[in-house]
């Protein structure tokens, strides 16, 4: 976007995105928690989350607490003081009023058109301490939305069989959508 494709500039890029409002200090800078990530992109003027103005009209109803209350899953999360620290930021972002797409809004073919391809779809998480439990990026083909995502870890990245609604209907684990969109 800024018209430097170095490896340097990609470098920089990346920690611009991936860390909170772009400096990268320690661990916790990291913007571990997608809604958060989307929340700090849009400040920066990177993206939107449009999933209000496609109609979503719930709220994340999350407690979102899954890293502080399973420090022994992140090898980097080693003291009192950054689990406290750690804490605090979850207790920020429960603070914040975030819509997404209930996945019942989803059967509506209304609701799926809205959606453009190369956006973003954060798939919500119906555990109650997280947030978003997988992201992918939609892909439109024949009035339907796939969504390309690397389906495990180490896995190749790959486009949905299932188009968005069947991949989701029955899947416990997902409550809904968020959409974000890239600002060009």
């Amino acid at each position: 976007k800024r018209g430097d494709s170095s490896f340097e500039s990609y470098i920089k890029e990346l920690e611009y995105i991936r860390y909170r409002d772009g400096i990268k200090d320690d661990y916790l800078s990291r913007l571990h928690y997608f809604s958060e990530w989307i929340e700090n992109n849009e400040e920066k003027g990177i993206l939107r989350n449009v999933s209000r103005e496609l109609g979503g009209n719930k709220f994340l109803t999350q407690s979102i607490s899954f890293m502080s209350s399973n420090p022994k899953l992140y090898t980097k999360l080693k003291s009192k003081e950054d689990i406290a620290r750690l804490k605090q930021i979850e207790s920020q972002l429960n603070s914040r009023e975030v819509f997404y797409i209930d996945k019942n809004q989803l059967a509506s073919k209304n609701m799926i058109n809205k959606i453009e391809d190369g956006d973003i779809i954060a798939l919500v998480a119906a555990d109650s301490s997280l947030d978003v439990t997988h992201t992918t990026i939609a892909i439109k083909q024949n009035d339907n939305v796939y969504l390309l995502h690397a389906p495990k870890p180490g896995t190749k990245v790959q486009i949905t069989e299932k188009h968005l609604i069947n991949y989701i209907r029955d899947n416990k684990s997902v409550k809904g959508i968020m959409v974000v969109r890239l600002i060009e």
